[in-house]
């Protein structure tokens, strides 16, 4: 059951017909759940095992999603964090958005480096912050490519696009350069800076949107370059958004968790399962 639910994802409903069909077995929404949840209580030692684990990891990617808790839950969100040089992953189902649960997530652990979106609850919350070149990069594309846009504005958008991309690749570049090697290249990582501080100077033909992305790069720009100054650490926050997408697929066909204690299980079941998984 375990394996149905959290491994393929299937719903009740779901698990109640596979189980007929292919063992002849009849089961209950309530004899799924209680299933579920004394497999959790057995794994809950092993969570705890992956929990202290990932706090003492050099590197995590975090990132977050909507999961409704539809009968007293303490939020409608569910968070990731995972190891960046393991396999280790952390689910917490049914929280809030807020700072705080991000803060209780990375734990007393301040000079771990997070990698993450540009979220502004991870904003004041590491020492040491990586922030995805992945997510500009997708921001910027789709404007390059959007039809509401005037065609002389679209090229604008996707000469931006361009340089943008064309530095993403050098800094993929340079920072496995700097894995391979450790060596720390400073003329490097200032002409690669200076690229990156060009394309977010403002310019007439920018539409709003564009103006919204560039002025939160040059607000952060520190936090694109991290990876150049510390070995292995990715640059961008795709391993945690691929773990969620396992959990988005879940929650189209069972929309959420019915009670927080529902929620609670899962947390322990997907953390462990998907760590063993990976």
């Amino acid at each position: 059951i375990v394996y149905l639910s959290v491994l393929r994802g299937m719903s009740y409903r779901e698990i109640q017909d596979h189980c007929k069909l292919t063992y002849n077995l009849s089961l209950s929404t309530g004899e799924i759940a209680n299933s579920l949840a004394s497999e959790a209580d057995l794994l809950r030692p092993v969570y705890q095992t992956i929990f202290d684990q990932l706090q003492t990891e050099h590197a995590c990617h975090y990132d977050e999603s909507s999961w409704d808790v539809h009968q007293g839950g303490e939020g409608n969100y569910i968070w990731v964090k995972t190891g960046a040089m393991s396999n280790n992953v952390l689910f917490w189902f049914g929280k809030s958005r807020g700072k705080g649960v991000a803060e209780k997530l990375r734990g007393s652990e301040s000079e771990q480096v997070g990698i993450t979106d540009d979220y502004g609850s991870y904003r004041t919350l590491f020492t040491n912050h990586q922030l995805c070149w992945a997510h500009p990069h997708r921001k910027l594309r789709d404007l390059a490519q959007s039809a509401l846009l005037d065609e002389s504005i679209r090229k604008h958008c996707a000469t931006v696009y361009d340089h943008f991309k064309t530095l993403y690749h050098d800094v993929q570049d340079a920072q496995t350069a700097l894995t391979t090697t450790k060596h720390y290249n400073h003329e490097q990582h200032a002409v690669l800076m200076e690229r990156f501080e060009k394309i977010t100077i403002p310019h007439p033909d920018d539409p709003e949107k564009l103006q919204a992305i560039k002025a939160s790069l040059a607000a952060r720009k520190a936090c694109y370059f991290l990876c150049l100054t510390i070995p292995n650490i990715p640059l961008d926050n795709n391993k945690a958004e691929r773990t969620l997408r396992k959990v988005v697929l879940k929650r189209k066909k069972s929309f959420g968790s019915q009670t927080q204690k529902g929620a609670d299980v899962l947390t322990i079941l997907y953390s462990v399962v998907f760590s063993l998984y990976w």
